[in-house]
């Protein structure tokens, strides 16, 4: 039951003199400390066993050189007799965010603490989200009912601070990132309550793939103005390996306005130029008209997450709670529980729930523009194999399924 405040105070400041733990050789094997690939946050209230089996769960798979920052080890624990270590160690926080390519674990103990009350938990989450996307925030130990605990307690401006000065820091870096403390509350929020899919590393890496490619999209942008008077759809066809999903990418951050997708900001705006440059002007509209809400969905074979209909469906729901100007929408996913949310796996009544309620659109000329990208990519994996010949298994791609009996059927 020792808490990692006990360890640290008890045995991490008794042994380390005025040294970091992870420099004290007797104590730990410097062949096991190098760069890591994840920073793990947690409230020292936390028991020190549940972290480390919740880390241990986690990483059960990767590799034996994975390894991990935890403060109470890489942190010098002296501020008293060490100061100017302790204070540089502090400060490195988000160069050490930005360098943990795996993002950040968050391992919560709510049946002794809820680490979203704690100002320096909430601090690391808003670094994990501003280097690593959605991605890069990675929920453990908690479980349904737990998450709605989690949700409710997310106000970064009452959250805890033992130092009024580390306070008025975190409170300064969350609207710099995020603009405002409520922004960065709701987006935190919908991050815990729908647990969307990010896609930026693909998008990156398509628009770096074409990089310097200069496109026309007159004709996408002829359609996407057209005056709507019921839903509809724009098909991009083509054989595999010809360009489909590139041109996605260049669509969502150029077009599209998703520059968000894309965290190498040269590449988002090399597409914006280079669609520009042959009339296009990405994320506006005809005079009156505000520029189209995006939504986006890569669809990759090899990734089961993609291809389940109900992340898709929570992914989506997310881009668009997270879209400013729908604050109808995001008070109304903001208003579900969270364990309700998470126990649903129907994709009808998922749908129902999260999407649905765009068929009921204020009268305001906005549009809502969703992206699938390789839909054929959700197929069952025998009938993608070269040369299949058997019978189409019946609703055998849920995400197309998905299209014709909810997106198409309801909205």
């Amino acid at each position: 039951e020792l808490t990692t405040e006990h360890v640290v105070y008890m045995w991490v400041k008794q042994v380390t003199g005025s040294r970091r733990l992870a420099d004290v050789p007797e104590l730990l094997d410097s062949t096991h400390v190098a760069p890591p690939q994840y920073f793990v946050s947690h409230a020292w209230r936390g028991r020190w066993s549940k972290l480390v089996a919740t880390v241990t769960a986690f990483l059960h798979n990767a590799s034996d050189s994975t390894c991990v920052w935890i403060d109470c080890i890489a942190i010098n624990q002296h501020p008293d007799t060490n100061p100017s270590q302790n204070k540089e160690d502090v400060a490195a926080f988000g160069d050490v965010l930005q360098r943990c390519v795996g993002g950040c674990l968050v391992v919560l103990d709510l049946e002794l603490c809820n680490a979203a009350s704690r100002a320096w938990c909430l601090y690391e989450w808003t670094y994990a989200l501003h280097f690593h996307g959605q991605d890069g925030l990675h929920m453990l130990g908690m479980d349904r009912g737990q998450r709605q605990q989690v949700v409710q307690q997310i106000d970064v401006e009452r959250a805890e601070c033992l130092h009024s000065a580390d306070k008025d820091m975190i409170l300064a870096n969350v609207r710099r990132h995020h603009g405002s403390t409520a922004r960065f509350n709701t987006l935190l929020k919908l991050q815990i309550l729908l647990q969307p899919l990010s896609f930026s590393a693909d998008v990156e890496q398509l628009l770096r793939r074409s990089e310097g490619t200069s496109w026309d999209m007159g004709l996408v942008e002829e359609w996407l103005w057209q005056e709507v008077t019921a839903s509809r759809a724009l098909c991009i066809l083509a054989g595999a390996g010809t360009g489909k999903s590139t041109i996605s990418a260049a669509l969502s951050a150029g077009l599209l306005g998703r520059s968000d997708l894309c965290r190498t900001s040269t590449l988002a705006s090399q597409s914006v130029a280079s669609q520009s440059s042959q009339g296009v002007h990405p994320a506006t509209s005809s005079p009156g008209q505000q520029p189209p809400a995006a939504l986006v969905h890569f669809i990759k074979y090899s990734d089961q997450r993609r291809l389940d209909a109900a992340r898709l469906i929570k992914s989506l729901a997310y881009q668009l709670a997270a879209t400013e100007r729908f604050s109808w929408y995001t008070d109304l996913i903001l208003g579900l529980e969270a364990a309700e949310v998470d126990r649903l796996q129907d994709v009808d009544q998922l749908f129902d729930m999260l999407l649905a309620p765009l068929g009921k659109l204020p009268d305001s000329g906005d549009q809502v523009v969703v992206l699938l990208d390789a839909l054929d990519e959700a197929d069952p994996p025998e009938q993608q194999q070269p040369g299949f010949s058997g019978c189409i298994q019946a609703c055998g791609n849920q995400v197309l399924r998905l299209l014709v009996s909810n997106l198409v059927a309801k909205l």
